[in-house]
């Protein structure tokens, strides 16, 4: 403002001293008003002189002369003494001024009434001067009702939006028994490792049943793998259980005929490279050609020229000779299913 002498103002005082000056201090979202020491008083043009320049490392932005009438009494009336036209005047002016300042706030001109942005100190709103319920929805800013804000108990179910209780809002141990659904605990809410050795667990009366539990695979038992439950279409896919086994009587050029109970064997007869050799053909294949077959006779027909042999022809079929026409044979299958 760089400045000495303001105004004019427009209202009648009675003593130079009765005249006022504050500016308004700006300093960044806060203001405050800041007396300002009057010189003087220009009678006539009503300019008002201050005592020094107004330089402030914070911007002025406003400045305001007002009257500030004293309340001591100006006219002292003595019982018998002369009144005169002065005096009465000069009581009425000041009582004139007082009530018109009083309710104008005192610190307002002539015309001027209390304005909320510009007469009203930040932080002078404090909590005792607010009425109960004064504050309205609309007088809160946005975002500014915080959690110390609340009052306990203060947010009811209805005042929660739905889908806005996440997992950081539940307080450890607040999801009780009877606050899940049923239903609602399904296979990936469950830990991959469950603690259970002090609690019993309960099955239906129907048992588990297969496709309830993890089961191994025909990879796993083929490799001998850490693995699931093993159930019959799998064992079979282990390296120590039997692909396929058999009882032939009339082998050779005989009958060629399987004796009931045998597993994966499709037929047998007559080998089409040997009449001497009986053929057996799988019901499922071996994986390859490498596999072994474990073959014997009966009693009493094996010699050194007769013991029965085996010819691998491909994965679902092996010849077995005897040079023994008639002879009942065993064989036991091991190796890979294909």
């Amino acid at each position: 403002m760089g400045q000495t002498v303001y105004g004019p103002f427009d209202f009648d005082y009675i003593n130079t001293s009765d005249i006022k000056a504050v500016v308004k201090v700006t300093s960044g979202s806060t203001f405050k008003w800041q007396s300002a020491t009057v010189a003087s008083v220009d009678a006539t043009t009503k300019l008002v002189t201050l005592s020094e320049n107004l330089y402030f490392s914070d911007v002025l932005d406003q400045m305001r002369i007002y009257r500030e009438t004293s309340l001591s009494s100006l006219v002292d009336f003595q019982s018998g003494s002369r009144i005169s036209e002065a005096d009465l005047d000069t009581a009425y002016r000041q009582a004139l001024f007082v009530a018109q300042e009083t309710a104008e706030d005192g610190s307002g001109s002539g015309t001027r009434a209390l304005q909320t942005a510009d007469d009203i100190a930040s932080g002078a709103i404090t909590a005792a001067k607010l009425a109960t319920n004064a504050v309205e929805t609309a007088k809160i800013k946005d975002v500014n009702v915080t959690a110390g804000k609340l009052a306990t108990d203060a947010v009811e179910t209805a005042k929660i939006k739905d889908l806005n209780v996440t997992a950081a809002k539940l307080a450890a141990d607040a999801a009780e028994t009877a606050k899940i659904k049923d239903g609602a605990v399904t296979a990936p809410k469950l830990a991959s490792t469950l603690d259970l050795s002090s609690n019993t667990l309960t099955f239906p009366s129907g048992g588990i049943v297969q496709g309830e539990v993890d089961m191994a695979i025909k990879t796993e038992m083929e490799t001998e793998a850490s693995a699931g439950i093993c159930v019959p279409a799998t064992l079979k896919h282990h390296p120590g259980i039997a692909k396929a086994y058999g009882r032939v009587t009339g082998t050779g050029g005989g009958s060629n005929t399987l004796v009931a109970g045998s597993y994966n064997v499709n037929t047998v007869g007559v080998s089409p490279s040997d009449g001497q050799f009986t053929r057996v053909t799988l019901s499922n294949a071996m994986d390859d050609t490498n596999y072994t077959v474990v073959v014997g006779q009966d009693a009493g027909r094996s010699t050194a020229s007769s013991n029965p042999t085996v010819t691998i022809v491909s994965e679902s079929t092996f010849d077995i000779g005897t040079n023994s026409d008639g002879a009942n044979i065993f064989f036991v299958v091991y190796g890979k299913l294909a």
